[in-house]
């Protein structure tokens, strides 16, 4: 279904961002 595929879309961007913020997270713990 439509829903299903907007979910699916959300959740890989959520976890993309999620991934950037933990990146950046390591990179300022470095610094």
């Amino acid at each position: 279904s439509i829903n299903l595929k907007y979910r699916i879309v959300i959740e890989m961007i959520i976890t993309e961002t999620e991934i950037v913020l933990i990146n950046v997270g390591d990179h300022d713990a470095v610094y």
